[in-house]
């Protein structure tokens, strides 16, 4: 069962909370999260946790597929998506992760089914280079002004913003003005921007318009260090890493004038509908999902049943409150938050930017009031914020709280108080760093010095930097006595009784940065994943210490990191400790941590208490009270606004303030109540509460809500599309993956069908194919509105296949329309037939899938002599008369072969003698092989043609079906057949990822511009099924013909890796024997070092045994050369011997 949350910190929280318990069910809980994955076990602690949460530190690391493998695993809805996704472009099948998608159980059900599912997944890779015309857009667009004529009006603007559906469009003012801007569209010409040749400045031209009045700094991004971060719209975080596509992302760094990143391509993608609904079963939970349970029914099949509450509400809910402008409605929100903050209720605002956040922030700051606020700027604060929410008095802003999945508990947080009160009374990290500078450079007296006058720092912290500096020192004088693979194979040995051997191969596997290999050494060992991390932890913190040690520099740093990350260990410890009544434990902690106060015990206790005061103060005076700043799009989002107070039986109140100026006002229905409130008079700051009001304001949700039910219908249906042909090729990809499909057939299914193919299009049905050519080249080059033919165009495309157009006259077929031109271009074809053209062009195919022609011979650039061109000759011909003997097949009658082959030969000898051998200039020579290149393949690709114009179909197959085997046969004894089966298996993977990621990108380009259609009468979505199928026949038969036609041309850089690959592993080898360990040098090559200094035989043994060396590891080396020394050495000691 896969546990779906919202984040990776209730992921990981909710493993180990509820892992406690699966575990004495006897089940298995697992965790993932971006960059880390866990199993829960009890008896494990994470030596690098530094969490304050006793539930977040009994997670071991492990794979990725042990997380998986566990019965109950936990994360995120994007990395249970991601993983799919990375699956499915897996090249071997070690790299499979997830396995059969059984159960999900979604926490936040509405907020990853509903609110995130308009956004699909992608992973995409870089494309090329980002162009310069974003930015020249960007500057284009910014002199441009909106259009604020009514519909009936003529514009007196540049473009109109639909509120609605956050479009924009250019007037037919705005157009005439960006094509004036443009130089390169020739107006007088009758050129315009939307011409076909065009296509790509609208692209930019679109994107720059939505950034520049679409997108809005500190609302839907924000920029930091020079980068343009997304704001999550429904939790109010950022999202690093995440970019929007199709240029949109680059269009808006061009506004804001930091550098624009290049632009990614989609390599796989899947929306979360599709991910969810291929689980066998799907359930979820929420507390604001009945008023989706029509969505959740049609999409997912599933059925929304309420469950009451566990304590009864009882938190009051008062009427919305409507101002007639913006500065009215935040009049009236600072006067509720005012009277509030004076008599001491917590209050928490809710905003739905962070521009309104900020803006509302300084009206308080005008009236004295404090505050915290806690926005996508702030998100680091987050945590600390909240811990304070619900003390007396506390003002909060929150941009999109609803999404934040953290409780506000009256009184405030004593964990999150307490945490914060240590922090302030110990040192912190920098007061650590200057004292380990001291004690690192042997001013100890003035680290004394420095301890007496800081009130959080103690002696005995001087003493424990010490140590930590002896520690250190004493484990790198072991490592150069015996080297650290010895070093950390003997506390492997010792810590978690893995053989010393054993122990020598994990961390050489470390050392080369091959954790896979680690873990296979140690996978038989119950903690193998904890015992990898650990030690390459400790490998990494050694080179770190001897580089700090060897450098002078930041050996204070290191030493004052090690020493703070066990404090503050302690110090969350003592905190918990308190919290939970454990005095005794929390009196150890104390003890055994230098710096840390018994005083703070008391404290922590009184924090407690000061918590249980407050909080029923806050309770008496009516709880956490919640001020809405601006109606949600989806009623859903001001619920869970609301539901921040009156949690679990505690009192509480909400209130909503809006203006007819909000957004959803001005999208959805505002006109009606705006022209009510003019008529009655009212000023800005008095409110109005009515009926009608009310329903106005449900009615705009509600069509929001339609509007964005309708998006993601809209994108799941047309994502049912590609999901289907998405699934067929990831079922093969899985089948050739995994080897449950014979890949020898299935290469020379692809080639019999190709070569099938080429012999009908030909010899059989060549007038036909023919035409069709012509048909499509001319419906290319032809106007769809004026008919006119480019002519160039069509000649040029057919030029390759049909070489008879060369002798039209161009000028007079430039004054024909399509259909005549067609009619003059269609006789050609009889004349091709008579040239023989068809077997021309399938010698030519022929050649590129199997390579019928010899080798062409390669005369080098140096001193050419006349022994040296007839030794050429002769080779050229021998070679020549073995593939003339292939590509006839024995089957031409004698005397025709013999005629075809004299000819050949005579042709052969003209093109040598062609060769001068006087002195030549380097270009010379280079022209000179060019020729001689050129007339011998034209002089063999005659003879073929000229042979098989002989020859039936049937023979002409066979030939080629002969050449196919033989090429295979050859490249079998070549590299093995274990080694043939990994190319295609990976050359025809790479062949199918190469092929869909282009499908995917012309599925986009399609799915933008299918709309057009219902201009024409059409159903987008029908006509988007259609050619979505063709297009997909397209691609299987694009994947068929890059296999065949690409097959044998990447086979010698298969056999290259193949041999370098064999010549390393023989290298280590030999150096594993020797005790010797390789380092790859980024020139190539490698540098063979040892990896321990060499031992004596009769030193001790360096694992520890005490024995000595020849008796214990040195032994097996020695009888090893012995038995491959010869009976020489075996002679020399039987004569010591005597």
């Amino acid at each position: 069962a896969h546990l779906v949350t919202v984040n990776d910190y209730l992921a990981r929280r909710d493993a180990g909370w509820m892992g406690q318990i699966y575990h004495y069910l006897g089940l298995s809980t697992g965790f993932i999260a971006h960059d880390v994955s866990a199993l829960y076990d009890p008896s494990y602690v994470d030596p690098r946790a530094n969490q304050e949460d006793e539930r977040l530190v009994h997670m071991r690391p492990c794979s990725r597929r042990q997380a998986y493998e566990a019965d109950i695993t936990y994360g995120t809805n994007n990395e249970f998506g991601f993983d799919y996704l990375r699956d499915n472009m897996a090249t071997d099948p070690s790299q499979l992760v997830q396995r059969e998608l059984h159960y999900a159980i979604i926490d936040e059900v509405d907020n990853i089914l509903i609110d995130e599912a308009r956004t699909p997944l992608i992973i995409s890779g870089p494309a090329e280079a980002p162009s310069d015309e974003y930015r020249r857009f960007a500057q284009l667009v910014r002199r441009l002004k909106r259009n604020t004529a009514g519909e009936d009006e003529p514009p007196n603007g540049d473009f109109d913003i639909d509120e609605r559906t956050k479009s924009i469009t250019l007037t037919e003012l705005g157009i005439a003005r960006v094509e004036e801007m443009l130089p390169e569209i020739d107006v007088e010409a009758g050129e315009s921007l939307y011409d076909p040749q065009y296509y790509e400045l609208t692209h930019y031209l679109e994107n720059a318009l939505k950034a520049q009045y679409i997108f809005h700094r500190d609302k839907d991004y924000i920029v930091k260090d020079g980068e343009v971060i997304i704001v999550d719209e429904f939790t109010g975080r950022l999202m690093p890493g995440r970019r929007w596509s199709d240029g949109l992302h680059q269009a808006v760094e061009a506004k804001e004038g930091v550098q624009v990143q290049r632009e990614n391509v989609t390599m796989a993608t899947i929306t979360l509908q599709n991910y969810f609904r291929m689980y066998h079963k799907l359930a979820g939970m929420t507390g604001t999902a009945k008023t989706e349970e029509d969505e959740f029914a049609r999409i997912y099949g599933l059925e929304v049943v309420v469950i009451p509450t566990n304590k009864p509400v009882i938190r009051v809910d008062h009427a919305d409150q409507v101002y007639r402008t913006m500065n009215g409605k935040f009049m009236a929100v600072v006067r509720e938050i005012e009277e509030m903050h004076k008599i001491g209720r917590p209050v928490l605002v809710g905003t739905t930017s962070v521009e309104t956040s900020e803006y509302l922030s300084n009206l308080l700051k005008r009236r004295g009031i404090k505050h915290q606020v806690l926005n996508a700027k702030y998100h680091t604060r987050e945590a600390a914020v909240v811990a304070q929410a619900g003390r007396p008095g506390a003002v909060t802003i929150a941009t999109n709280m609803a999404g934040r999945g953290t409780d506000i508990l009256l009184g405030g947080n004593p964990e999150g108080l307490a945490a914060h009160l240590v922090e302030e009374r110990c040192f912190d990290r920098r007061d650590l760093e200057r004292l380990a500078g001291l004690v690192v450079s042997d001013q100890v007296d003035k680290a004394r010095e420095m301890v007496r006058h800081h009130q959080g720092m103690t002696v005995d912290l001087i003493d424990h930097l010490q140590q930590l500096r002896r520690q250190y020192e004493a484990a790198l004088q072991e490592v150069d006595r015996v080297g650290v693979a010895a070093y950390l194979a003997k506390q492997l040995q010792e810590k978690h009784s893995v053989d010393w051997d054993v122990g020598r191969q994990v961390v050489r596997a470390l050392s080369d940065g091959s954790l896979d290999l680690a873990r296979r050494l140690l996978e038989d060992h119950p903690q193998a994943e904890a015992i990898v991390a650990e030690t390459h932890a400790q490998m990494l913190d050694l080179m770190r210490y001897r580089a700090a040690r060897e450098s002078g520099r930041n050996l204070s740093d290191f030493l004052a990191e090690k020493l703070y990350e066990r404090h503050y260990n302690a110090r969350a410890a003592l905190v918990r400790a308190v919290l939970s009544n454990r005095l005794d434990r929390a009196r150890q902690i104390v003890e055994e941590t230098p710096a840390l106060p018994a005083s703070l015990i008391d404290e922590i206790q009184a924090v407690k208490e000061q918590c249980e005061r407050d909080k029923q103060k806050v309770i008496e005076l009516g709880g956490l009270h919640i001020v809405g700043t601006e109606r949600h799009e989806a009623r859903r989002i001001d619920n869970q606004l609301r539901g921040r107070a009156g949690r679990q039986g505690d009192p509480g109140s909400s209130r909503f303030y809006l203006s007819l100026e909000d957004e959803l006002m001005r999208r959805f229905g505002g006109d009606r109540v705006k022209g009510i409130m003019e008529r009655v008079g009212l000023d800005e700051d008095v409110p109005i509460e009515h009926g009608m009001i009310d329903r106005t304001i449900e009615n705009a949700q509600e069509k929001v809500e339609g509007y964005n039910f309708d998006i993601r219908k809209h994108l799941v249906e047309y994502d049912d599309v590609v999901n289907k042909q998405r699934e067929a090729i990831y079922r093969k990809r899985r089948a050739i993956l995994e080897g449950k499909i014979d890949l020898d057939e299935e290469v020379k299914s692809y080639f019999r069908d190709e070569i099938a193919g080429l012999l009908d299009r030909y010899l059989v049905n060549y007038e036909e194919w023919m035409k069709q050519q012509i048909d499509q080249a001319v419906d290319t080059f032809t106007s769809p509105t004026s008919d006119e033919v480019n002519v160039e165009g069509v000649l040029r495309r057919l030029r390759g296949i049909l070489p008879e157009v060369d002798g039209l006259d161009s000028a007079m077929l430039a004054e024909l329309d399509s259909r005549e031109l067609r009619r003059e271009l269609e006789p050609l074809i009889e004349e091709s037939i008579e040239h023989e053209n068809p077997l021309r062009l399938l010698s030519r195919e022929a050649q590129r899938i199997v390579g019928l022609l010899p080798r062409m011979p390669q005369l080098g650039t140096g001193q050419l002599s006349a022994a040296i061109r007839e030794a050429a000759r002769e080779a050229f011909i021998s070679e020549t008369h073995e593939a003339f003997s292939e590509f006839t097949g024995g089957y031409l009658d004698q005397a025709t072969a013999d005629e075809i082959w004299s000819d050949l030969v005579e042709a052969i000898d003209a093109a040598f003698d062609q060769v001068a051998v006087a002195n030549l200039s380097a270009a010379q020579q280079r022209r000179q092989q060019q020729t001689l290149v050129e007339s011998l393949r034209a002089a063999v690709n005659e003879a073929l043609v000229r042979a098989w114009s002989h020859l039936s179909e049937d023979q002409i197959e066979a030939i080629i079906h002969s050449r196919l085997d033989d090429m295979l046969e050859g490249w079998r004894q070549a590299i093995g057949d274990e080694d043939l089966k990994t190319f295609e298996r990976w050359f025809m993977l790479a062949t199918i990822d190469d092929q869909w990621r282009q499908y995917l990108t012309a599925m986009d380009d399609l799915r933008q511009g299918i709309t057009l259609e219902a201009f024409g009468q059409r159903d987008p979505l029908v006509e988007f099924k259609r050619r979505g199928f063709a297009m997909f026949s397209e691609l299987q038969e694009n994947i068929h013909r890059s296999v065949v036609y690409n097959f044998f041309a990447q086979l010698p850089n298969h056999q290259a890796w193949v041999q370098a690959q064999r010549a390393a592993a023989e290298m280590r080898q030999r150096a594993a024997m020797s005790e010797y360990e390789l380092e790859q040098r980024r020139s190539g090559g490698f540098t063979v070092r040892r990896e321990m200094p060499k031992v004596g035989r009769n030193d001790p043994c360096p694992c520890g045994s005490g024995k000595k060396y020849k008796q214990c590891h040195g032994r097996p080396k020695k009888q090893a050369a012995a038995a491959t020394s010869g009976g020489r050495s075996r002679g020399r000691r039987r004569r010591r011997r005597r």
